[in-house]
């Protein structure tokens, strides 16, 4: 199933996982960040994904999906701030700054085009409207 990234995850980058995981573990991966920066953000949400993998391969439609993204981030292996950071850098291995920014110079020049086109179809239309 071909789910956009921002339709699980935006809500995880915008508040840091503030409103979507424990409060302790959310204070952990702050204090992370501190100590390694911002590269933390997004070895949790690889983490979370990597750590799911076989549930979330397993759903077949939209809703079942979403569902296993609430589920996931109120599972057990949450809870425990410690060994949910330890089990996220296992399961992630060594992300250094140049993946990541080889990555987003990747990935940047992909979400760039697709958002040119979005502009040429909206003017195209005459929609008015920013995104369409």
């Amino acid at each position: 199933m071909q789910m956009p990234w921002a339709l699980f995850c935006s809500k995880w980058f915008i508040c840091i996982y503030a409103e979507v995981l424990p409060t302790e573990t959310v204070l952990r991966i702050w204090d992370t960040i501190f100590s390694e920066g911002s590269k933390i953000v997004f070895r949790v949400a690889l983490g979370l994904l990597k750590l799911n993998q076989d549930k979330l391969l397993t759903k077949t439609d939209f809703a079942c999906l979403a569902e296993e993204f609430k589920e996931i981030v109120a599972s057990k292996s949450t809870v425990n701030c410690h060994t949910f950071i330890e089990d996220i850098c296992d399961k992630t291995g060594p992300l250094p700054r140049s993946r990541i920014q080889k990555l987003r110079a990747e990935f940047g020049a992909q979400v760039r085009e697709e958002q040119m086109e979005r502009e040429r179809r909206r003017k195209a239309d005459g929609s008015g409207m920013k995104d369409g």
